[in-house]
């Protein structure tokens, strides 16, 4: 095999790998939608397991009680941080 055909040949697999890493990248984004979007489902499904449903009549409500639980939230994020950084 020439160099020339050795070149050729290498930019064609050059071509193919990126090819291949255009798809991956896509695949990558379509998953880590779909594992937010699994996400959304979970919190809104305790939320409306707890709250009941949330509606634009509700809505004020439920941000009021949600922004009466944030120093609670952040109190226990920074405890389990805490906490792992002592092990």
């Amino acid at each position: 095999m020439t160099l020339k055909e050795q070149l050729e040949r290498t930019e064609q697999e050059l071509k193919r790998l990126d090819e291949r890493r255009a798809e991956t990248k896509e695949k990558k984004r379509r998953l880590l939608a779909e594992i937010e979007e699994e996400k959304n489902q979970e919190v809104l499904g305790i939320i409306q397991d707890n709250f009941g449903e949330v509606t634009a009549e509700n809505l004020a409500l439920f941000r009021q009680a949600m922004e009466g639980q944030r120093e609670y939230f952040r109190r226990e994020k920074y405890k389990s941080t805490d906490l792992e950084g002592q092990r």
